[in-house]
């Protein structure tokens, strides 16, 4: 119908309509029309050739005052496009339920909107993470940057789709929806089941993100050449296997678990190896009570003995570290490092007999006892003995006959008699670092006899050379 069928001139000089049949004003005839338009029974032509419809209702609110007496004309609506909400149904609900859109106690449009906003919040969730490229573990590339900037562009296509489903709500308004129907078909088929492959690709890395991570820490302890090989060829494997399919992402995630299974025996084996057992444990203890231990640590600070040897044995008893009875095999499997730090890759000794070292520790203990005979000895010393009292005097010629031993009752008294025998003795102690610079480039022999000699006259200018001794630490 035109509009001079439905509106007729009140007052032509204000521009004053009616409707013709029940003589009401045109801006009330156009409320009655926009309310069949929204109920999708009319559509109203507007000059210029827009249309109000039940798609677009909300722009009724737009329109001049003069709309409403020089709008073209009502015409009938379209008719709804079942094959394209057939391919909206399929796509959303997995079914067609077109058949369902004259029934009033359907639910079909309730349940297109709720899918299509709950589509729309997983395209939002998957636009961030994949924004600039996917990565696994930060550094392995699953989705290149181009790739994800194309995806996108698809994932905008039916995020749109989904977000506009709001304004079709009715059959009345399904009526207006205007989208091609391939593009429809190709957002709801193709990049929909690219959405839900991809997240399902990210929860199944997800499993995988445990495996390679713990590979990656177990790498740092490794100093086996094969295994460490084979875990960092096995982590970078990820980027072949990832889009080989489920099934070759099965094997692939049995292999990462075979070598972490075979890690933690590795690791076991070199735990095990590098550290004493409690009945060993007890007897390092029994060695660490001993009398010649407790002597030692008493006479290794003494100015005439080189404590060398005894501080190297030291270091070794340091190594012999007792077994934590809560490190086992499915404590590495759960971390790939064992509660107290130990890390293979830093054990580079071998690790000492026991037994080897008690006899060590006798034989510097009787170096020590020879040491104190040949500090009285020397002839200086002999020359000095005035200096001494006469309990002193006593007591160093009971130890000269055997008559006291060193013992931990003698061992301090003994020091500070010979300390006080050797006050006007001139020492030139020699370390590891002196060593260093004094031989500081390949020599013959005469030249290293030159420079240690050049070296020790340096640091004993100005003494008797009687005076002089050299100590070695």
């Amino acid at each position: 119908m035109n509009r001079d069928e439905i509106l007729e001139v009140f007052y032509a000089d204000t521009h004053e309509y009616i409707s013709i049949d029940y003589h009401i004003e045109a801006d009330l005839e156009m409320l009655v029309l926009a309310t069949m338009a929204a109920l999708g029974e009319i559509e109203i032509v507007l000059q210029g050739g827009s249309r109000i419809n039940a798609g677009n209702i909300s722009d009724i609110s737009k329109l001049n005052p003069q709309d409403c007496y020089t709008f073209s004309n009502v015409c009938p609506p379209k008719g709804i496009n079942i094959p394209l909400v057939r391919e909206i149904c399929l796509g959303l609900l997995g079914v067609d339920r077109t058949n369902e859109l004259d029934n009033p106690n359907s639910s079909i449009f309730a349940d297109l909107l709720a899918k299509a906003s709950e589509l729309e919040n997983i395209i939002v969730t998957l636009q961030h993470k994949i924004q600039g490229g996917y990565y696994f573990l930060n550094d392995i590339e699953i989705i290149s940057e181009d790739d994800a900037r194309n995806f996108d562009v698809e994932l905008v296509r039916l995020k749109g789709i989904c977000n506009h489903m709001q304004r079709y709500n009715t059959k009345a308004k399904m009526r207006n929806i205007d989208w091609p129907i391939d593009v429809v078909k190709t957002a709801m088929t193709e990049t929909r089941s690219k959405v839900f492959e991809t997240l399902d690709l990210m929860k199944e890395l997800d499993g995988f993100r445990d495996l390679v991570s713990y590979l990656r820490i177990a790498l740092s302890n490794v100093n086996d050449n094969d295994l460490k090989t084979e875990i960092i060829s096995s982590i970078d494997g990820i980027k072949e296997v990832i889009n080989k399919g489920k099934q070759a992402r099965d094997a692939y995630k049995l292999k990462l678990e075979a070598l972490k299974d075979r890690y933690a025996t590795w690791y076991m084996e070199a735990y095990l190896k590098a550290h004493i057992s409690e009945i060993d444990h007890g007897k390092k203890s029994a060695v660490m009570l001993s009398t010649e231990k407790q002597l030692c640590d008493i006479i290794k600070n003494a100015s005439f003995i080189n404590p060398s040897r005894y501080d190297n044995w030291l270091r070794k008893m340091n190594l012999l570290k007792v077994v934590n009875s809560s490190v086992n095999k499915n404590a590495i499997l759960s971390v790939p490092t064992s509660v107290d730090g130990f890390n293979p890759s830093m054990q580079k000794d071998e690790l000492p007999e026991l037994e080897d070292l008690k006899d060590e520790l006798k034989e510097i203990y009787a170096e020590y006892e020879q040491g104190f005979h040949d500090a009285l000895e020397d002839p200086t010393i002999l020359r000095n003995k005035e200096m001494l009292t006469q309990e002193e005097r006593s007591t160093i010629q009971q130890f000269i006959d055997g008559n006291i031993t060193l013992n931990p009752q003698y061992a301090r008294i003994l020091i500070d008699i010979i300390n006080k025998l050797q006050r006007s003795f001139t020492k030139v102690e020699i370390n590891h670092n002196e060593m260093l610079k004094i031989f500081s480039r390949p020599m013959t022999k005469q030249q290293a006899l030159d420079a240690l000699a050049a070296y020790i006259d340096n640091h004993s200018r100005g003494h008797k050379p009687e005076d002089i001794r050299i100590i070695v630490k």
